[in-house]
C-alpha cells in the first residue's frame, strides 16, 4: 500500500489570498513595499489559505529566498517514489482547533484512496497535528479525547515544535515585529487578532524578569494580568483568545484517560545549539514601559546583566525545553528524540532529520544514497 506525507507548515508558511479577487497577499513583496495593509484577521476583506510557502520571490526570476523548497525537494528525492507527498496549507492565522478540519479531509481523501498517511509538521504545524492526533475534528470548547485522528494515521515525523511556546510570541502580541521596514503588516495589533498568536505563549512561570532581573509574578494567561502590566490594550477579544490559548496548553498535557488504538511511532526533531530567547525584561518608568529582548539594551539597562537570564539553549526560535513533549505523549505513542544542531527554519533540510523521517516510513535506502 502506497504512503502518502502529509507535510503541516508552521507560522507563516502557508500563503494568503484575498478571498475575493484571488491576489497574493503573503507573502508579497508588492505589500511589504507599500505598507497599505496588515493581515489582522479583522481588517474586513477575508483572506484565505493557498499553498505552502516554498520561497519568498524578491526578484520574479532572479532572487528568491528559500523557506521549504529545498528541503521538500531533498525529502522527496530521499523518500522515492513509493511515497507522495503533499503540502497541505491553513490559515496559520487561526485558532489552531478551527484549522483541524482542513486535515481531516485531507487525511479521508487519502484513506479513500486505499493510502497509509503520514504527517511531518514544523513548528505551529506540529501543535495542530498533535491536537489532530487525541481529538480528531473536535472544537476546542467540547474537544474530548477520542485519539480518533490517530487511529486514521501510521506515522508522524514532529520538528522544532513549540509544545511549552515562546518567548517571541509575546514580544509579537505587545511589541508586533518590522518586516522589510514595515510596521504595519504584522504590527502588534495584527498579532492580538491571530487566534494562534496566543497559544504559542510561552508556559513558562517566568517569562518576565524586571529591571533588576528579578522574576514578574503573572499568569500569562489572565487576561486581567495583561490589563495590571499594561502589555495590551483593553479588547473583548483578549479575554477569548487567553481562554482558547489556556484550553489548547491544558489539552495537549493532561493525563490520558484512554489509550490510543496502538503505539503510533513518533519522530521528535528538536533543534539544539543557538542561543534562544527565554525571558523578556518588562522595564516599567514614569514614561511608561517596554520590552528589551536583546543584550545590548539589557546591559545598558542593568550593568550585571548577562545572557543566561534572557537565553536559554534552543534552535534560535524555541527552547529545547520548550520543544520536549509533555510527558504524557512519551506515554502514548512511541517517541523517537532526535537532537541536531540546527536553527529552527532549518529543522527538515538536516540530513540525519531527513533519514530518520525515511527510516521511520521503512523506506531508508538506494533513495538516499548520496544525498546530504
Amino acid at each position: 500500500m502506497t504512503t502518502t506525507v502529509l507535510f503541516l507548515p508552521g507560522l507563516y508558511g502557508s500563503t494568503l489570498h484575498c478571498q475575493r479577487t484571488g491576489a497574493l497577499r503573503w507573502p508579497a513583496l508588492g505589500e511589504i513595499l507599500l505598507r497599505r495593509r496588515s493581515l489582522a484577521t479583522d481588517a474586513g476583506a477575508g483572506l484565505r489559505a493557498g499553498r505552502v510557502v516554498d520561497r519568498f520571490v524578491v526578484v520574479p526570476g532572479l532572487y528568491a529566498i528559500d523557506v521549504y523548497a529545498d528541503a521538500l525537494t531533498t525529502l522527496r528525492r530521499r523518500l522515492g517514489t513509493d511515497v507522495e507527498m503533499r503540502e497541505l496549507a491553513y490559515d496559520w492565522r487561526s485558532e489552531l482547533s478551527s484549522q483541524v478540519a482542513v486535515l481531516d479531509a485531507a487525511v479521508d481523501a487519502e484513506i479513500s484512496r486505499g493510502r497509509r498517511v503520514a504527517l511531518v509538521a514544523h513548528s505551529l504545524g506540529g501543535l495542530l497535528a498533535c491536537y489532530y492526533l487525541r481529538y480528531g475534528n473536535q472544537p476546542i470548547e467540547s474537544a474530548r479525547e477520542t485519539w480518533a485522528g490517530a487511529a486514521k494515521i501510521d506515522s508522524v515525523v514532529l520538528a522544532g515544535v513549540p509544545f511549552g511556546g515562546s518567548a517571541l510570541a509575546l514580544v509579537d502580541l505587545v511589541a508586533g515585529r518590522r518586516v522589510a521596514g514595515n510596521g504595519r503588516l504584522l504590527d502588534a495589533a495584527t498579532y492580538r487578532s491571530f487566534g494562534a498568536t496566543w497559544q504559542l505563549l510561552p508556559a513558562s512561570e517566568s517569562p518576565l524578569i524586571d529591571s533588576h532581573g528579578e522574576v514578574v509574578p503573572l499568569d500569562l494567561f489572565d487576561a486581567h494580568e495583561w490589563q495590571r502590566l499594561a502589555l495590551a490594550p483593553s479588547h473583548p477579544d483578549t479575554e477569548r483568545h487567553l481562554h482558547c490559548a489556556r484550553r489548547l496548553r491544558t489539552l495537549l498535557a493532561q493525563p490520558i484517560v484512554s489509550s490510543p488504538p496502538r503505539r503510533l511511532p513518533m519522530l521528535l526533531a528538536r533543534g539544539a545549539g543557538k542561543p534562544t530567547l527565554e525571558r523578556v525584561v518588562y522595564h516599567a518608568n514614569d514614561r511608561g514601559h517596554h520590552f528589551i529582548d536583546n543584550m545590548p539594551q539589557w546591559r545598558k539597562l542593568n550593568a550585571d546583566a548577562n545572557e543566561r537570564q534572557l537565553f536559554g539553549e534552543g534552535d534560535g526560535v524555541v527552547t529545547l525545553a520548550a520543544s520536549a513533549a509533555p510527558a504524557i505523549w512519551n506515554e502514548a505513542l512511541a517517541v523517537q528524540d532526535l537532537q541536531v544542531r540546527r536553527g529552527h527554519r532549518r529543522l527538515l533540510h538536516d540530513g540525519a532529520v531527513q533519514e530518520a523521517i525515511a527510516e521511520q516510513l521503512g523506506l531508508a535506502g538506494p533513495a538516499s544514497r548520496g544525498l546530504p
